[in-house]
């Protein structure tokens, strides 16, 4: 060899070939499956790669067939250097091309013209093309694939054999669909027809099996726009690149049969269910059509033995939908990269990872599928749907009241769920912030473990899961490693307007109903300005107000609101399985409440006056007869019959700044094989001034353990020898205590919880506490019994329900509500209902006694929190 002398070989992060030294190593691979490059191959890449980035004599755009263009389908293909344009006329086609490889610096360019003599460009078109790539090797695209200014086309691509998006490759259409799996022409003209049985994608374009991968590598971009789509389907799918679809979806499916149906009002994008390919049980097996490419005349390597599995869909770049939703399905999901999605007031984002194939009742408005898989979700990798904090956009409150109608959602399902915990350093020891971090802000986040998951979460359909009488799975498991992460909390400090609340309104009959002594005086028919909140406070403080409580409420319905204001309330997290559910000691948990912050101002005001005194109508009380408007008064010409007003002009007041906060959000758990729950729950919340002098405070974070149903149709209802018994999904006895139960040392992610911890779920009673959780329920099949005491923080509550409750320590709960109940449970033997039994042993006090409060002046004692101090129950 010559150290003068080099050779081409292909760089997969430049997307293109680069002269690299005689010398150089080959590249190899890491201990973790990854390619590893010689230092002197990165170091000529570098050097020389300008040179070649100007083109190469063997640079590639796609070669056309000689049956190009379908019958029915008007179009043409030229080249031009290393432009390519792929032309037609009408708004569908469907093309065939031989290769479908694009160079560095090279670009295919879709557009509707109105002939093919012509060329003219349709302006605001938005057209669908359908192209089959007929090559016995996958395509390699390094270059990019781009629409026609001023147009929408909606470009689907399929090659059985495979895609690669090479580090340089750019795709920026409306729509891009890249498959292995071929798409009847039919659904090129009604995508989403309803009562179909029949998948969009299925089989090779040969009519063989399924087959084929897709490979977007590292700086990879594909770009769909507004409202658009960007699906990816093979029975391998990894992403190393961006993918983003503002306002609409991105699909990422590892299948061999894809079912693609409408999904209603309940999520921003289409439904999917899939097949897995013939004969697939394991995370194992690998996947053998995944071969080489080439372009520019040179090899270039696509194989990866790690991540070439059947059936999997890997994500270790971002996947993005801000408006919109992100969805991960295969037989197994792996989420180790980025996977966001936002909100806004009218359009709520999601993330949906779901291990689930064989698809059935396709044809029905409740497609589902009958197998779950297994979900991981890495160390160091973040899925979150936050709120688009600085979208001014506004509207009126709906069914959620002053919360938004589409929440955030991260949901995750499969047989086999883990979120994994901190990395480890070299010396075994956790890396503290590298635990895998689940993000919706004032969102609900599931994780959903279960054998079958036909139930439908979509449009509310029943499971087995929640109906009464289940069994119990020996494969299901929902496993949080310690170090994880997950935070549905309210956003803190969201400014409000001064004057966001004053409103101007007729006195008339139904404003003044609650006040009799002024619905026939001078206020009648009155124009007058009102601060809603304001009198709101009031009212909640139990002060009668002069504009009756209702018409407020009214008034603050119609307030316009910020998806940022919407989203200062803790969400909901929910762990569920049919099997197992764990969650380890570490695993931080955020339900904490935010707020509102007022700002302050000079707001529009009217005073009123009540024998020589002045009182704003906001704080005007509905027992006082007022005498008039203050700065208006009415002069009686009584000799010539006629009456004048003389107006002082508006009324103003500075209105100071105040807090207001919001309620913390709740944690669901239960395994009916066995739960395992050491969560540090985070539950602050905040109360404002204006709420502590009314007395009211925000509600702190809630803890079920266990399930019921509190609706009409009772699901896990359980009828037993004709006593009616509840099945609460856990079927373990519950002690609280001032202890925590620990794992056994080297459990890991697979192993199953041993005997003593399957029978027993212990509770640390500690966690019960102030910023911590306020409400704890717990329901149990067997016996629940309190060990240590339990002092709950004011305002909150303690539910213990089980077949047997022992209570053995004191509980007390300021201003809180305590519930004691045993009852017929799922967990009773038949022979020996009815037979529940609840004792409190002597000396042990329950307490819900009101708070002592100090508010005396100067004394240095006043407390931030709401003064609670009557009695609770």
């Amino acid at each position: 060899m010559n150290r003068n002398c080099y050779r081409l070989v292909f760089n997969t992060t430049l997307g293109m070939m680069v002269p690299v030294a005689e010398t150089a190593r080959r590249s190899g691979k890491s201990s973790a499956g990854k390619a590893s490059s010689g230092t002197a191959a990165s170091g000529a890449a570098l050097a020389l790669a300008g040179a070649l980035m100007a083109g190469s004599v063997h640079a590639e755009l796609p070669v056309a067939s000689a049956n190009f263009a379908a019958p029915g389908t008007t179009a043409n293909y030229q080249v031009n250097g290393a432009q390519a344009y792929m032309n037609q006329v009408g708004n569908k086609a469907i093309v065939n091309f031989d290769r479908f490889n694009i160079s560095v610096g090279h670009d295919v360019q879709f557009r509707q013209v109105d002939g093919l003599a012509t060329q003219n460009l349709v302006q605001g078109a938005s057209f669908s093309s359908l192209v089959r790539i007929h090559d016995i090797k996958p395509s390699v695209i390094a270059g990019s694939i781009s629409q026609a200014a001023g147009q929408k086309a909606n470009v689907t691509l399929i090659n059985s054999n495979g895609f690669a998006f090479m580090g340089s490759a750019k795709v920026d259409t409306n729509s891009f669909t890249a498959s292995t799996l071929n798409m009847q022409d039919r659904f090129l003209d009604t995508f989403l027809p309803t009562g179909e049985s029949n998948p969009q994608f299925e089989n090779a374009i040969d009519g063989s099996a399924a087959r084929g991968f897709i490979k977007v590598f590292e700086g990879a971009q594909i770009t769909a726009g507004s409202q658009g789509r960007v699906i990816l389907i093979a029975p391998t799918v990894v992403n190393k690149g961006k993918v983003t679809a503002s306002g609409g979806q991105v699909i990422a499916a590892a299948a061999s049969k894809a079912y693609l149906r409408s999904a209603g009002s309940e999520l921003n994008g289409v439904l999917i269910e899939i097949d897995s390919p013939a004969g697939l049980n394991d995370f194992d097996t690998a996947n053998t059509s995944v071969v080489d490419g080439q372009l520019d005349g040179q090899t270039v390597q696509l194989t990866n033995a790690a991540e070439d599995k059947l059936g999997h869909v890997t994500n270790l770049g971002e996947l993005s939908t801000p408006r919109g939703n992100v969805t991960m399905v295969g037989y197994a999901v792996n989420q180790m990269g980025i996977a966001r999605a936002t909100t806004s007031v009218v359009a709520g984002g999601s993330v949906y990872l779901l291990a689930k194939d064989t698809a059935v009742d396709v044809a029905t408005q409740t497609p589902g599928s009958s197998r779950a898989g297994r979900v991981v979700v890495g160390a160091n990798s973040l899925t979150e749907v936050l709120p688009e904090v600085n979208d001014m956009a506004t509207t009126q409150d709906g069914v959620a009241g002053t919360a938004l109608d589409q929440p955030s959602r991260v949901r995750v399902v499969g047989q086999d769920i883990r979120i994994e915990g901190a990395a480890r350093d070299l010396q075994g020891q956790p890396v503290a912030g590298t635990g895998a971090r689940i993000v919706a802000r004032s969102g609900e986040v599931e994780l959903i473990a279960l054998d079958n998951p036909k139930s439908d979460f979509f449009v509310g359909g029943a499971t087995d899961l929640f109906s009464g009488g289940s069994d119990a799975s020996t494969a299901a498991r929902v496993h949080v490693g310690s170090g994880a992460r997950i935070d549905v909390s309210g956003l803190r400090d969201v400014e409000v307007a001064a004057g966001r609340s004053v409103v101007e309104i007729d006195l008339r009959g139904d404003e003044l109903k609650d006040s009799p002594v002024n619905q026939q005086g001078p206020l009648r028919g009155e124009k007058v300005f009102i601060d809603v909140d304001r009198a709101l406070a009031e009212s909640d403080a139990g002060k009668p107000t002069l504009v009756a409580r209702d018409t407020l409420l009214a008034l603050k319905a119609q307030q316009q609101r910020t998806v940022a204001e919407r989203s200062t309330a803790g969400g909901s997290v929910k762990v569920y399985s049919k099997g197992e559910a764990i969650v380890e000691s570490g695993v931080a948990i955020d339900l904490s409440g935010g707020n509102l912050k007022h700002l302050p101002g000079t707001v529009k005001t009217t005073l009123l006056s009540a024998g020589g005194e002045t009182v704003d109508l906001s704080v005007a009380s509905a027992e006082v007869r007022y005498d008039g408007i203050a700065t208006r008064f009415v002069k009686d010409f009584g000799r010539w019959n006629v009456k004048k007003v003389f107006d002082l002009g508006q009324s103003y007041r500075t209105a100071t700044g105040f807090v207001e906060g919001h309620d913390a959000g709740s944690l669901e758990t239960f395994g009916i094989g066995g739960l395992y729950a050491q969560p540090t729950i985070s539950g602050y919340t905040v109360t404002g001034e204006r709420q502590r002098e009314s007395g009211v405070q925000p509600r702190g974070a809630r803890w079920v353990v266990g399930y019921d149903d509190v609706s009409s149709a009772d699901k896990n209802l359980l009828p037993v020898s004709g006593y009616n018994t509840q099945d609460y999904k856990l079927n373990q006895a519950v002690e609280l205590a001032d202890a925590a139960a620990s794992l056994p040392t080297g459990f890991r992610f697979g192993d199953a919880l041993p005997a003593e911890l399957k029978s027993t779920l212990a509770l640390d009673s500690r966690m019960v506490a102030e910023n911590r959780v306020a409400e704890l329920t717990v329901l149990s099949n067997q016996a629940v019994t309190v060990r240590d005491a339990i002092r709950a923080p004011q305002g909150g509550g303690i539910a213990l329900t089980g077949a047997n409750l022992d209570v053995a320590a004191d509980i007390s709960v300021a201003s809180g509500n305590v519930a004691l109940t045993a009852r017929n449970t799922a967990g009773q033997l038949a022979d020996v209902l009815p037979a529940p039994r609840l004792s409190v042993a002597d000396g042990v006090t329950i307490s819900t006694r009101g708070a002592w409060v100090n508010d005396l002046p100067g004394t240095g004692g006043i407390s931030a929190a709401a003064p609670l101090i009557d009695g609770g129950s």
